[in-house]
């Protein structure tokens, strides 16, 4: 090869050998650049898809899912109560002491006119009897009575969220109708006032575990119905738990001390004085706490036959639920009010108990 040959092929040569370390270079920068974006990208994505999921869980708990709570405490369960306590039968009386001189029953609006001619059913109680974590108001016992019981009955539901035997008693005298049959709805919790006011008394309710105040888990729990629901069903669902076996554990206790019992027992005196005012007949249905039925009995015995020995008919319902699951029996874990199920076996039990009665 001759010089000026071999000069041009070795300056080819080289130029051909500096595109390839340059497109070499470029790969593998291209590659570091592709590796670089994927390793951004991927966390992104990662971020992107938890913040999808906490949306969406975020939107269902605040708008699809709904649930109650036993007292109010978590966010869905206010929002039950917005979308679900109603229809409402409001009445003002100067007599009365809360709201303005109002009380607001969950029931329809009766009139006069509407009970000409029927047979009037009062129901008394609580929340047991108001339907506390039953949406629907048809599937509460007073309804279902109703409608077993048919057009010749007017069942009235004069019960209300967080009454005791006391506040019982009270608004049943300035109710506006007067009953051929009075249904009292007892639960053993009705012996609280007793417990509070009887003198030198040794046992205590204890407080309830309540919302989160003033702290970081407050400030999230306050503003997201799913860290909310997190909160509630996870995190301290125990603990919660743990408080309500306490407060009815002194419940039950009550129902053993001599002078707490004489108190309450003048409490549902009154009750039993005002239907003999009113020359009506009585049904007691008496509840035991719902997730502990067995431990109740005692109690459940002691109530019912207070009134028994009246001669006033009982429904044990312990009676009914016994062999049944907490789970059939209650709302949820977080709601131990009766669920539908059990509203039901007692709509049934009273409608058998009235046609046997002949009233």
């Amino acid at each position: 090869m001759n010089l000026p040959a071999w000069r041009e092929w070795s300056a080819r040569n080289r130029a051909e050998t500096t595109d390839t370390v340059r497109t070499n270079k470029s790969k593998r920068q291209h590659e570091a650049y592709r590796r670089a974006l994927i390793n951004v990208i991927k966390p992104l994505v990662a971020l992107m898809t938890v913040f999808a999921m906490l949306g969406a869980g975020e939107f269902y708990f605040r708008v699809i899912h709904l649930e109650s709570d036993g007292f109010y405490m978590t966010m869905m369960g206010q929002r039950w109560y917005r979308e679900c306590w109603n229809p409402l039968f409001t009445l003002s009386n100067p007599a009365y002491p809360d709201d303005n001189g109002t009380v607001a029953y969950r029931d329809r609006t009766w009139t006069a006119d509407d009970l000409i001619g029927k047979r009037k059913i009062v129901v008394l109680g609580d929340s047991f009897a108001a339907g506390h974590g039953v949406c629907d108001v048809s599937q509460r016992f007073s309804d279902q009575l109703g409608a077993q019981l048919g057009s010749d009955y007017a069942v009235m539901n004069a019960a209300h969220n967080g009454w005791n035997t006391p506040e019982e008693a009270f608004f049943a005298r300035y109710y506006p109708f007067d009953p051929d049959v009075v249904v009292l709805s007892y639960y053993l919790n009705d012996i609280a006032p007793a417990i509070a006011s009887t003198p030198n008394s040794t046992i205590k309710i204890p407080e309830l575990y309540e919302r989160p105040v003033d702290n970081l888990t407050a400030q999230l729990v306050n503003r997201s119905y799913l860290a909310d629901y997190i909160y509630w069903h996870v995190l301290v669902q125990r603990q919660w738990s743990a408080s309500g076996e306490s407060i009815t554990d002194t419940y039950l206790k009550a129902y053993n001390d001599p002078a707490i019992w004489q108190t309450h027992s003048q409490e549902l005196q009154q009750i039993i004085n005002w239907v003999h005012s009113k020359n009506a007949k009585m049904i007691v249905v008496v509840w035991p706490i719902l997730y502990s039925v067995e431990q109740s009995n005692e109690a459940v015995d002691k109530v019912s036959q207070l009134f028994q020995a009246q001669g006033i008919p009982v429904i044990n319902t312990a009676d009914l639920f016994a062999g049944r699951s907490t789970n059939d029996l209650i709302i949820s874990n977080i709601d131990a009010h009766p669920s539908v199920f059990a509203h039901t076996e007692v709509g049934k039990a009273l409608y058998t108990t009235i046609k046997q009665l002949g009233w």
